[in-house]
This record gives structure tokens, C-alpha cells and sequence, in this order.
């Protein structure tokens, strides 16, 4: 058995949704190493499944294009096992450059 995982991992990330198209279109240029489905264009909310054995490369490629693209991971509800707690979560707005991640503490306390 080789060390090549026989499901594609699944990343979430937002960047601004005029970028969506651009990373599409890089991805497809390496035939099939990932797809990218938007989940909300608003906020420029994409989910990136990655073929089998192919997570490094697109490591590579997104850590290049990272000032171009201007993207960032989040971590959903759903990328978590049931069993473990959700501690910190994102609180999604249209994309902004100047925005920071909130935890449930600290939205709390928001006027």
C-alpha cells in the first residue's frame, strides 16, 4: 500500500470573489490536481477538493499565487468530527482586506 491517500482532502478558503475565476482557471491548467466550487460568491467562500497525492503541489501553487489571490483558510463546522468541540468560529462577511477573524468570546461583546 502506497502513501497516497485514496480520498481528496477537502480545504475551505475565501479570497476576493473576483479572484474565484483566476484560481479556477490555474487549477485547471494542471488537469485534475483539484476542483474549486464556490459556496457563496458574496463572500468569496470556495471549497477545494484535491485529488489524491496532489496536496503538496497545489500547496506550492497557492503559496505563490497567495499576494495575487489573497486568500485565506477557514475552517467550517463541517471540516470538524461531531465529536470535537467548535471552538472559533469565522463570522463571514463580503470580503474586506482589513477584516479579522472573531471568536464567540469577542462577538459577544461587540456593541
Amino acid at each position: 500500500m502506497s502513501g497516497i491517500p485514496d480520498k481528496c482532502v477537502v480545504r475551505h478558503m475565501i479570497l476576493p470573489p473576483f479572484q474565484i475565476h483566476y484560481l479556477r482557471f490555474i487549477l485547471e491548467a494542471y488537469e485534475g490536481i483539484g476542483i474549486v466550487t464556490t459556496l457563496d460568491p458574496r463572500l468569496g467562500l470556495i471549497q477545494l477538493r484535491i485529488a489524491p497525492g496532489c496536496e503538496e503541489e497545489i500547496d506550492r501553487i497557492l503559496e505563490a499565487e497567495k499576494e495575487q489571490l489573497q486568500w485565506r483558510g477557514v475552517a467550517l463546522e463541517e471540516d470538524f468530527p461531531s465529536q470535537l468541540l467548535f471552538e472559533e468560529i469565522c463570522i463571514l462577511e463580503p470580503f474586506s482586506s482589513n477584516r479579522t477573524p472573531q471568536t464567540k468570546a469577542s462577538s459577544a461583546s461587540s456593541p
